[in-house]
């Protein structure tokens, strides 16, 4: 049998980006959370008889995983083999994963692929499980070594699509659809701009590192004010005043002031000068991430050359309602020729 899931990247419309870290790993939080027409997939095939093998297309590398005990967590495949650990699989599979934008970016790939692979290893056996179950297990998985990247309220916004409000309190995640007319998310869509970081950009850690400090809790109160308002600003369509806010929020921000030089805040700086509203700057400590600017659409054009030249990539949005996707095509056997296998396919392929 052949499986191939896919899982939607996302965007932070507001939350993570604009209130920074510190904020979401100390209280309860709310995020606005898109989910974008780039995804992640994973291909589910039978495989070694002993072992487990995994191909990260993004990386370049191959795994042979042999027990489920989880040794040193790696990038290419510290997921992976944690999906596959804690769902207790220990023979005969490949899992092969690729995604449409580069890893370390800030658009959740980690937790898209935690998504991808939950969905599809428990189907694979015997699982057929919904949306709300997918993101739950997948926001579960850990790992001892390490952390992995994944946290829970990404998968819940990339296992059910669309625009949602995502809540975390200190025993639960909730999330809500975002009620925006077909007008306003048409609007919101014609607005946003994300620019990545080339795979070439190479940043110091001690560049990086520079004087982040936590932020205070006035400036904390400050923050959840601008995303409370935010929220208003996004159900009424008010895409100049939902650029502004974001832009206040990045002032606020301590690790924005203290690193200027970075080539995304750079190209923030730039685009505000020509004409953007506001944006988000999501970054590693290697500089590699992602920048999301609010624009107007008359001066998209000169925001996009602007940063282009300074070595940012654009790339062009489309918010999708899609979720967690399931694709199971028939066994092999099946199949005696190309043109059979061709009309099984059309006639027993299925998307959960």
């Amino acid at each position: 049998m052949l499986l191939v899931t896919r899982a939607p990247l996302r965007l932070v419309l507001s939350g993570e980006g604009s209130l920074g870290s510190h904020h979401l790993e100390r209280q309860d939080s709310a995020s606005i959370m898109a989910t974008i027409g780039y995804h992640t997939y994973a291909l589910i095939t039978p495989g070694p008889a002993k072992g487990i093998r995994i191909i990260s297309s993004d990386y370049g590398e191959a795994y042979e995983l042999r027990s489920c005990e989880m040794d040193d967590t790696d990038a290419a495949f510290g997921v992976a083999k944690a999906a596959i650990c804690y769902l207790n699989l220990c023979d005969g599979i490949t899992v092969s994963l690729s995604s449409q934008l580069p890893p370390r970016l800030g658009v959740g790939t980690p937790n898209a692929v935690a998504t991808a692979l939950i969905k599809g290893l428990a189907f694979w056996s015997g699982l057929d499980l919904g949306a709300a179950e997918v993101a739950d297990l997948a926001g579960n998985i850990e790992n001892p070594q390490g952390s992995l990247g994944v946290a829970k309220e990404d998968t819940y916004a990339i296992a059910l699509g669309g625009l949602n409000l995502v809540r975390k309190t200190r025993n639960r995640i909730t999330a809500e659809p975002l009620a925006l007319s077909a007008p306003i998310e048409a609007k919101l869509e014609a607005g946003l701009m994300l620019f990545l970081t080339p795979p070439s950009t190479n940043v110091s850690h001690s560049a990086m590192r520079a004087e982040s400090e936590h932020p205070t809790n006035n400036t904390l109160d400050e923050l959840q004010h601008i995303n409370t308002a935010i929220h208003a600003a996004l159900e009424q369509g008010d895409l100049t005043e939902y650029g502004q806010l974001l832009h206040q929020a990045h002032l606020l921000n301590s690790q924005a002031r203290a690193l200027p030089t970075t080539p995304l805040e750079r190209g923030y700086r730039l685009a505000h000068s020509l004409g953007a509203w506001g944006g988000t700057v999501t970054a590693d400590e290697e500089g590699e991430g992602t920048l999301m600017l609010v624009c107007p659409p008359q001066a998209q054009e000169e925001v996009s050359k602007a940063l282009t030249q300074l070595g940012l990539l654009y790339r062009p949005i489309t918010l999708i309602h899609d979720g967690v996707e399931l694709f199971q095509t028939l066994p092999w056997p099946i199949a005696q020729t190309w043109q059979d296998l061709y009309v099984s396919r059309q006639e027993g392929a299925s998307l959960r």
